[in-house]
């Protein structure tokens, strides 16, 4: 990942947009200043964290993409889209 460190499916990470992966503070030792924060995520009844570990580059400012472990703490891989609300 954009953290430099392989992560396993069933880790609660998260891959975040481009832009804001990058906006906050730069590079730290070669990598996003984001890497490795935590956040709170919330959506459809369920509130779970989850560690920044890698970039969606194709995600749009706000969107997130969930590891397979995460994503079905919220839904079932078929729904493949769904909304949450993160900080």
């Amino acid at each position: 990942g954009a953290c430099g460190e392989w992560m396993q499916p069933s880790q609660h990470v998260i891959a975040l947009n481009s832009a804001q992966l990058n906006a906050y503070g730069g590079y730290v030792n070669g990598k996003p200043s984001s890497c490795y924060r935590s956040i709170t995520l919330t959506g459809n009844g369920v509130t779970q964290t989850a560690t920044i570990m890698d970039e969606c580059p194709t995600c749009d400012w706000g969107s997130i993409d969930l590891s397979e472990g995460l994503f079905t703490q919220f839904a079932p891989t078929s729904a493949g889209i769904f909304t949450v609300t993160w900080w």
